[in-house]
């Protein structure tokens, strides 16, 4: 009898024994249709194994992007999520098993081609995306050049549920044009043809300033809106109120509103940047970070924002929400330069946020509700008439680390400190 009879499930066994028995000639017809099933499904594997749908947005494709479903690309970029490494963020097109097609952006493996992530519909996924300077970068004329991409995606975008993570990675502006040069889309003498009479060096080089227009226009095409928030050569946009080593402030309309204010601060013990981000008249985002990722939090649960601890050369900010369980919860930031403070203050009231400059209940909270806050990730500082000596403010804030029995910081480069915090205001 033959053998791959007793490979068939037991039900079937006695059948095809049967079948045999009255028809022998039937043997080689049996044994080719099992091939035929038996190739297909194996198919069917391997394809699944190819491309598996991990939630309604997000692919995990194992092949190579083919070149005919490639749309636009930026390649060798140092990227810090998810993963530490040179990857390539790549539009492309992608059909499902529904034989739609979509558009998808994929952050690829530059030696494998292989993707890490997919996410489809960016479209109606993306809640922020924008290039930003970066703290000690923008004071530097060998650094300003090299910008941060901050992208991040709605929660049904998330695989895992409270752990949306944004794409985040550093983009070296001077790379993009030789890349550009080289796919001939740009000519090798391009830079010659956009010099400028500007007297501000710490902008973005002329053809720079065009490169990133040009990358808002082609992210456009996807019906992805790229915040361009870089300072621009031209005097009638994106221009500095302020440039300093640990502050950033930046009007999109060159006037005194500033849509962007970035300040070194510490949240605990650690040290990160606080950014405030206007992308519309309606809609504000907090941004902050040190080394990895964190949270995004809904502007439904913005409460107020006030200030305490505020001394000659600092102040801390506080940020309270209102969490899904119906709990206050407040956000200290603290160690922000003064010089930024009218700029912070300027800018909540300017885009409606709940000002509470003064608030009480944070003026009151002090060493004895130390661990509690270590808990929730505050920083208690004392708060202290102002004063005239830096050292005093110094201890001030060392004691209070101390207090909460805190290590150092995160001592992470600069580069690597962004994470997003989004509040779209009413």
């Amino acid at each position: 009898m033959a053998t791959w009879i007793d490979e068939l499930p037991s039900d079937h066994q006695e059948v095809a024994r049967a079948l045999l028995r009255n028809n022998p000639e039937s043997a080689s017809l049996l044994l080719q249709l099992g091939t035929l099933l038996a190739a297909e499904a194996k198919e069917k594997r391997r394809k699944i194994q190819l491309e598996e749908v991990v939630s309604k947005h997000v692919l995990k494709i194992k092949r190579r992007i083919p070149a005919y479903e490639t749309i636009f690309q930026l390649t060798g970029l140092s990227f810090l999520c998810p993963a530490r490494c040179k990857l390539k963020l790549v539009f492309h097109f992608h059909v499902g098993e529904d034989k739609i097609g979509n558009i998808a952006l994929s952050v690829v493996d530059a030696t494998t081609e292989i993707p890490k992530i997919s996410i489809i519909h960016p479209l109606s996924t993306t809640e922020l995306f924008m290039m930003i300077p970066i703290l000690g970068n923008s004071t530097n004329l060998k650094k300003k050049d090299t910008v941060m991409t901050v992208l991040w995606f709605k929660d049904a975008v998330a695989v895992t549920e409270g752990e949306n993570e944004p794409i985040l990675c550093t983009l070296d502006l001077d790379v993009v044009k030789k890349q550009l040069i080289d796919a001939k889309k740009l000519p090798p003498d391009a830079e010659a043809h956009f010099l400028t009479s500007s007297t501000n060096k710490m902008a973005l080089k002329p053809i720079n300033d065009l490169i990133a227009d040009f990358l808002l226009r082609q992210f456009g095409r996807f019906g992805v809106k790229l915040l361009n928030l870089l300072p621009s050569a031209s005097p009638c946009k994106n221009s500095f109120n302020m440039n300093d080593e640990d502050v950033i402030c930046l009007s999109k309309n060159a006037d005194k509103h500033n849509d962007l204010v970035m300040v070194a601060a510490y949240k605990a013990s650690k040290e990160g940047r606080l950014v405030l981000v206007a992308n519309s008249s309606e809609c504000v985002f907090l941004v902050f970070g040190f080394n990895q990722p964190d949270f995004l939090i809904k502007s439904t649960t913005v409460k107020a924002v006030s200030y305490s601890s505020i001394t000659r050369s600092t102040f801390s900010m506080w940020v309270t929400v209102v969490d899904t369980d119906g709990e206050e919860v407040s956000h200290g930031f603290a160690r922000i330069a003064q010089k930024s403070f009218q700029a912070i203050d300027d800018f909540v009231k300017r885009m409606n946020m709940n000002d509470n400059p003064l608030d009480e209940k944070h003026r009151e909270k002090r060493a004895d509700n130390t661990n509690e806050a270590v808990e929730e990730g505050t920083c208690i500082v004392e708060g202290e008439p102002i004063s005239t000596d830096d050292e005093e403010e110094d201890d001030i804030y060392m004691d209070a680390v101390e207090e909460q029995g805190s290590g150092s910081g995160s001592g992470s480069e600069v580069d690597e400190e962004f994470i997003v915090r989004g509040y779209g205001i009413r």
